[in-house]
Formats: C-alpha cells, structure tokens, sequence
C-alpha cells in the first residue's frame, strides 16, 4: 500500500472536506450535550485494531453510525473540541482509552498496562510530558510514605544516552538536579545502562542517606540507537523498591513488528511505558492511522524502513574507508571514516606523536565533521551526527514515506563523491617525513 498516493489522498480529502461541510451544515440537529452512557463507544467499536486497511467510507460510515453527537466530540482536525473531562466529551476521553488498548494489545504488552488490568495509557503532547506524569506518580507515591520534606532526597537515574527529556521532567517535578544521576556508558555494553552500575550508584545514593525513586530505561537511545536490557535492569530497582519507566519513543513502533518485540523483553516488570505512534498522534488521529493502514501494512512500513537502512548499510561495508560503528537493529545506521583512512594518510606520523592514539580520533573526527558540514551543504541529502564515547559518528534514518531504493542509493553516493574529494584535499595537506 503506498502511505501517500496522490490521487488517493485528493479523493479522501474531498470526502473529509464534504463530510464536515454536511456536519456543520445539520449541526443544530446535534444535542448539545451529549445523550449516551459511559462505556457506549466501545460498544459500537471493535475491540482491536485491524489487521488489515478500511475503506475511507467505512470508516466515515462509523463516525457518523457511532451516534450523531460523536462528530462534535472527537474530531480533533475539524473541530475546537473541549475534552476537558468524560462529560463534556465521552468519545474523546472513550477513544483515548480504545486506541491506547489496541496499541497494548498489537505491542503484546502485559495486562495489566490495560484498562480492565487496572492500568491504561493516555496521549500526551510529547515524550517529557510522558515521563512527567509517570515521575509525579511515583514522586507522590514516596513521599505519602516519607514525607514531603523528603522530596531534596529523592534520586532519578539514567544513562549518559537517556534522552535530555528525562532531566527536563526530573526537575519539573522537583527532582534536585544534584539527585539526577546519568550513569556513564561503555562501548563493552553497545553503550546501554549496566545493571551493575546502577545498583553501584543506587547504593552510593542509600549509604549517603537519599532515597532511590525512579529508573528511565530507554528502548533505543536517539543518538546511536543503544536499547537497554530491561529485565536485569527492572530487576536491580526491584530490590530497592523503584519504578522503571521504559522509554521507547524512538522504538516503541518497530516493535509493533514481531521480530523487533524481543527489545521489549522484561516491560512486564516495569512501572511505566511510552512511546511515539510518531509522533503522538491525537486519539482520533491514531484511530484513523489504524484503520486506514491495518497493522498488517504499518508493519509492512516498518520494515520497509529497516530494510532501506539495511541496503545502506551494506554500502558503508563494502568501502573499506568507512565502518559502521554501532551494530544496527531499526532504521537508523551509524557510521564513519575510519581510523585506518587517518593512520595511512599521515605516513606514521600518528605514531611519532606524543598522543599518537588521541591525536589520531582527534583527526578522525575532524574529518568525519568535515565530511558532514560537506554533505548538508550540497542541498541533497541531509544527515545528523552525535558524539558517543569520544567519537563523533554520521547517522543516516532510513524512515520516511517517500523514500525509496533510489534515494538511498543516492544518498550514499553523495557520501561517496564527498569522501572522495575530502580525503584528496586531506592527503595533499598532510605532513610527511
């Protein structure tokens, strides 16, 4: 299924466009408070998302047969509705929670992150607002054991890979940022938090006299896409009685996918769990998205996307000057030109320095900067980079709807004629003996 046939999306838009032309048209029809019972939406709705695409005019049909005050209360695009609480807006507040249980359901998370297991999700604006609501509920459940005086004693921890979001929300909650630990990465890991480390500072922190609150556990990290282990991590905070919060804004989606569902391995015993359907749909939003595509096709996109990174992936192998540098598991591929390219250019010169080992990644990732300034600036391709463990990397995403085999392809020949004429430049200016 092609996500933005043109043609198709000129038909469906004038058919959204008529269909809220005729809403406003007989508005007055409408009551204007609505006359339906708690729980009436998910009687009129399936119990889980399809499997495969619907017709644009079923799923209008829908809308329209879930009862006529329906139209007010949950079209977010076409209308300024006010879903301030279950009253002023039952399908709002009821398709939030319907959506959030397909979501649930199609992740194969636990029950109890359901509605009938106690639990149930709710859509934020962003992934620190997120991480906000889950830090206060912990927050609060500690200090009505505690005390609020104790509030200068609670400590969060992360990893120096954790997203800054998670640092934002600590402190918006009252975390001190003294108390907000960023646990150092190591490459041994695939630079993931180590249990170990954590319970080493969860530890340092009680011996201290603070008290240990919440750990943020990501499912792949933005800069290199490092996931952390969440059931040794999950364990760890069990013993000093903390909340894990898995933060899978960046993966969370792929897992819909089978084969990508064992990074989620050990969410059963986590506290909380977010990710971005990307990026944080409204639930009306999210309910279309579900039932125009199925979870069959958005799949078929997800892998899709990983299969293109993958296919570049490959190139960056194939040219001996370039190495990937973190193993890839989504649609996301690190890399860079390697040391080698450096120690052959500077005709042992590396070797008679002082610092030969540091002088040589200083020069490596001059290059890699260089390389990257190059390659935006030709207006064709436009990629990003982070600096993990000392080593500045390039990151190519492979995720986006149009893109196809061709542009990847082009994109790495960009990288290839950019090389080309850097490493030319380079050598010409290197020293020799």
């Amino acid at each position: 299924m092609n996500p933005l046939d043109l043609g198709e999306f000129r038909r469906q838009g004038h058919m959204v466009i008529d269909f809220l032309a005729d809403y406003y048209k007989n508005n007055e029809k409408y009551p204007v408070l609505s006359q339906v019972e708690p729980g009436y939406l998910s009687k009129c709705l399936p119990s889980s998302a399809p499997q495969h695409e619907e017709p644009q005019e079923a799923i209008l049909d829908d809308i329209n047969t879930s009862t006529a005050a329906i139209l007010g209360e949950m079209l977010c695009a076409g209308f300024s509705v006010a879903g301030f609480n279950w009253v002023l807006s039952p399908a709002a507040t009821e398709l939030e929670s319907l959506v959030m249980d397909w979501l649930r359901k199609k992740l194969d998370l636990p029950t109890p992150f359901l509605f009938s297991g106690n639990g149930g999700g709710v859509i934020e604006g962003n992934t620190t607002e997120a991480i906000i609501c889950t830090l206060t509920a912990a927050r609060d459940r500690v200090l009505r054991r505690s005390g609020h005086d104790s509030i200068a004693k609670l400590v969060v921890y992360g990893s120096d890979q954790t997203h800054c979001s998670f640092q934002k929300a600590a402190r918006a909650v009252g975390i001190d940022p003294r108390n907000i630990r960023a646990i150092k990465t190591m490459k041994s890991t695939l630079f993931g938090l180590s249990p170990d480390l954590l319970r080493k500072a969860i530890r340092s922190d009680i011996d201290a006299g603070l008290i240990p609150l919440y750990s943020c556990a990501s499912v792949k990290t933005t800069s290199i896409t490092a996931v952390d282990l969440l059931s040794p991590l999950c364990e760890v905070a069990s013993e000093f009685g903390m909340c894990v919060h898995v933060d899978a804004a960046c993966a969370g989606s792929s897992c819909l996918c089978p084969e990508y569902r064992k990074f989620l391995n050990g969410v059963e015993f986590a506290y909380s769990f977010g990710f971005n359907p990307h990026k944080r749909f409204g639930a009306l939003k999210l309910w279309l998205v579900l039932r125009s595509y199925g979870v069959q096709n958005l799949r078929s996109h997800i892998r899709n996307d990983c299969r293109l990174a993958n296919l570049f992936e490959e190139h960056v192998e194939e040219d001996g000057r370039f190495e990937v540098v973190f193993p890839r598991d989504f649609a996301f591929v690190c890399f860079r030109i390697g040391p080698s390219v450096i120690a052959g250019m500077a005709n042992g010169h590396a070797l008679k320095s002082e610092h030969g080992e540091e002088w040589k990644l200083n020069e490596v990732n001059k290059l890699n900067a260089q390389l990257l300034h190059s390659i935006n600036a030709s207006g064709r391709v436009f990629m990003t980079h982070a600096v993990v463990g000392g080593v500045y990397i390039l990151r190519f995403a492979g995720g986006a709807t149009l893109v196809r085999e061709r542009h990847v392809i082009m994109a790495w020949n960009v990288v290839q004629e950019h090389a080309n004429s850097l490493l030319s430049m380079s050598r010409c200016n290197t020293p020799h003996d």
